[in-house]
């Protein structure tokens, strides 16, 4: 009987700043009931993106259950662990040394407090591809990446169902947009998938098929329990009691895929006259119609957005006057850190088209003033050129968020 492959890729993110009150709210829908459910499962197996801001904040709060359970879920199997950009940025617009910065972080940290040693993948956050980022990921020694496949036939890159496709010595896998959506989103009658049904639709799937197939699930950890009330029960548990009866359907971890034995391995070859090598620019958000105007990261710098456009000049700005700086310094150190943290991905999230939270891009702003002004007191010469120019943007910036928040029909928080 053909064997369906199933692998779940949750990301778990908070942004360093996020809120007391709203960080116990997520502990208790989502992260407590989750390392719960990897843990009490025989048949559990599942993938984990954890960004450093999130561990920190946990360690900060002194949630050691949380801490402890999954890291006990680690240590037996239940969980895959992987990297990812330890604070979250969006990593195809950050420049090549910052990339390397936040994986190196997020390395160390994960040795330190989870016992990870091996590189086994990584997820660029938001699931933000750009081809420039693979050599990089295969230079640090990572086997895998994983990228979205909802624009790919329109850029006419195959959609792989059994193969397993590597650009050198790193595959490069491909979220099913399709099944991930289907459990993210309620059906006609204004429900959610069970874990039960989804299963089931899974075997006969696999039913029309001759040969053995996979599927990767991916999405935010936090859509299960938070998001959705109860998700981890009603989906998850209920998928992994539903397993225990199923002859066809294979839950495991993304790096499991790699060896399987009846899944090929294919080197995926160049591309001519599209515009890029391998793949298109993509995110998890990014929609055909995104690409037909050019707008590959719609949520997080999307073309004709005043305020992306001046946050993004304000980020540039503060990287560029970081250029030639001796980081292995220790009187750098605290400029460093604030550099770290200060590009997360849902500052510029809050400001996109569809979503508006004018107190969170503030957040963002202020830690991104505080890293500049953290680089000015190193080279006196340029601290008036660049906090001139820092300035200007800023002013730009506050006038745009107040000229939406206007037209949008209140102040800003």
């Amino acid at each position: 009987m053909p064997q369906m492959y199933v692998a779940f890729l949750l990301d778990l993110f908070q942004p360093s700043r996020q809120k007391y009150g709203l960080m116990k709210e997520i502990i208790a829908e989502c992260y407590r009931p989750l390392v719960e459910v990897f843990n009490s499962h025989h048949n559990a197996r599942f993938t984990l993106s954890l960004a450093n801001s999130l561990a920190e904040l946990l360690i900060d709060y002194s949630e050691t259950e949380v801490i402890s359970r999954l890291r006990e879920a680690v240590q037996s199997g239940h969980v895959e662990l992987v990297h990812t950009a330890a604070y979250h940025p969006i990593l195809p617009l950050m420049p090549e040394q910052e990339v390397r910065r936040q994986i190196a972080l997020d390395i160390e940290f994960k040795k330190e407090h989870f016992g990870v040693t091996t590189r086994s993948g990584i997820l660029s956050p938001e699931m933000c591809h750009d081809d420039r980022l693979i050599p990089v990921f295969e230079d640090l020694g990572f086997r895998w990446t994983v990228i979205d496949d909802r624009v790919m036939g329109m850029h006419g890159v195959e959609i792989p169902e059994r193969a397993i496709l590597h650009v050198s010595d790193i595959a490069v896998l491909m979220r099913s947009s399709f099944w991930s959506n289907k459990i993210l989103q309620k059906d006609g009658a204004g429900r959610y998938l069970t874990g039960k049904e989804f299963i089931g639709q899974l075997e006969q799937e696999a039913a029309g098929r001759a040969e053995d197939g996979y599927r990767i699930i991916a999405m935010s950890g936090e859509t299960f329990g938070h998001h959705i009330k109860y998700y981890e029960e009603t989906f998850l548990r209920d998928m992994l009691f539903a397993l225990e009866r199923s002859h066809a359907v294979r839950l495991c971890c993304v790096s499991d895929l790699l060896q399987v034995g009846s899944l090929p391995h294919v080197q995926k070859p160049r591309e001519t006259g599209r515009g890029f090598e391998y793949f298109p620019l993509s995110s998890w958000a990014t929609q055909p119609e995104d690409c037909q105007r050019g707008d590959p990261y719609p949520l997080w710098k999307s073309r004709g957005n005043p305020i992306h456009e001046q946050l993004w000049d304000l980020t540039n700005l503060v990287l560029d006057s970081c250029q030639g700086i001796d980081f292995d310094n220790p009187a750098n150190k605290e400029l460093r850190r604030a550099l770290d943290s200060a590009f997360y991905s849902t500052q510029y999230y809050w400001a996109s088209i569809w979503f508006w939270k004018p107190r969170l891009i503030y957040e963002g702003i202020d830690l991104q003033m505080r890293a500049l002004y953290a680089r000015l007191p190193r080279n006196r010469q340029v601290v008036n050129q660049v906090l001139d120019e820092g300035q200007r943007i800023y002013a730009r910036l506050m006038w745009e968020i107040y000229q939406r928040a206007q037209r949008e029909g209140g102040l800003p928080e």
